[in-house]
């Protein structure tokens, strides 16, 4: 397992965030699933399917976070299997992980009863006493949530339907399929964000703005939520991002994003010098040509014109390709003018 991948299990495992996650994803936010009504469930799952004795075999995964729930969606109470499965890259076979998960716990729950049945010696007759597993029993739905832990748009089949090299019709319709039920920080729109109650609002925003630096600056400047998140959340967030969010004060178990977002925007200021070529080349040509005219009152145009663009590339502004193109030179003849003119400055 990665770091990120355990820094996200970590995350999961607080019932808060566990069940917000799945209140946005299955109540658009409504607080339907309660954090005091979760169970831990064992993640390990090891199953002989249905114990054929003559053939066993035996499969064994693991998941990352799994927990039952009593969802209260009216006045019956409803008891769901709820399972987590972090990614940290894009597994192109992730419908066919998870349905396997999912296969693996219903073929549990099935154990189960029969088991039940055999302590109780209370097997039922014929067909209940072969397969073990009575009419009246049933077993309890599960529900499996993939989070893509990156700011990358999912790119993957998200169901079992687009793993196929058919896509023949007739064949299909006699082939069940499996959905991918998967959230990702990049498919999030703003009005999404609200929906989350727990600061796993705040760790999707930073992630979903991770490769724009100056984006997330702009948004955390306008945004009103709370931005207080714990500690570890935060080292979590370093994790997850590649990043150093701090604090000077190391005795605070809370921090405000806003000032660990510091970090975040020195990197984005000092971004900003580095992709000039993007962003702000024509604006860094002009200001070096005003002060080649300034210049050019002494040394010329074309020497106040060239030593500005040169001093451009010396800060790794502009390349020096795209400086002897503004100057109207070869670049070996810029190159040697620049050489001889900064000479001259200095003598």
């Amino acid at each position: 397992m990665s770091k990120k991948d355990r820094a996200a299990k970590e995350l999961m495992k607080d019932s808060r965030v566990f069940a917000d996650v799945f209140n946005y994803y299955l109540y658009g936010g409504k607080q339907i699933i309660k954090p005091d009504d979760l169970r831990v469930l064992d993640t390990d799952q090891v199953v002989m399917p249905f114990k054929n004795e003559n053939d066993p075999v035996i499969l064994e995964r693991f998941r990352d976070k799994f927990k039952s729930a009593l969802v209260m969606s009216d006045e019956n109470g409803t008891y769901v299997l709820l399972g987590i499965e972090n990614q940290s890259y894009i597994n192109y076979a992730m419908p066919v992980r998870n349905m396997l998960y999912d296969a693996m716990r219903y073929t549990e729950q099935v154990e189960e009863a029969v088991d039940r049945h055999k302590e109780d010696h209370d097997r039922g007759q014929r067909d209940e006493f072969m397969s073990g597993f009575k009419k009246i029993d049933r077993i309890k739905p599960i529900i499996t949530l993939t989070i893509l832990w990156g700011p990358e748009k999912w790119d993957g089949a998200t169901s079992l339907y687009e793993m196929f090299d058919t896509k023949d019709e007739n064949i299909l319709k006699y082939v069940p399929n499996y959905r991918l039920n998967l959230l990702t920080p990049e498919q999030l729109q703003e009005e999404d964000f609200d929906r989350f109650t727990t600061e796993l609002k705040n760790v999707l925003y930073i992630i979903k703005y991770s490769n724009n630096k100056k984006e997330l600056q702009r948004h955390f400047d306008k945004k009103q939520f709370k931005r207080v998140v714990r500690r570890k959340t935060l080292g979590i967030i370093n994790i997850l991002i590649d990043t150093h969010l701090e604090v000077d004060n190391e005795e605070e178990e809370e921090i405000d994003l806003c000032i660990a977002i510091e970090g975040i925007k020195d990197d984005a200021r000092n971004e900003g010098i580095s992709i000039g070529i993007e962003q702000g080349i024509e604006k860094g040509i002009e200001k070096g040509i005003e002060k080649g005219i300034e210049k050019g009152i002494e040394q010329g145009m074309e020497k106040g014109s060239v030593l500005s663009l040169y001093k451009l590339v010396e800060q790794g502004i502009i390349s020096v390709e795209i400086a002897a193109a503004q100057s109207g030179m070869p670049v070996s003849e810029f190159e040697t003018k620049a050489k001889e003119y900064t000479k001259e400055n200095k003598n």
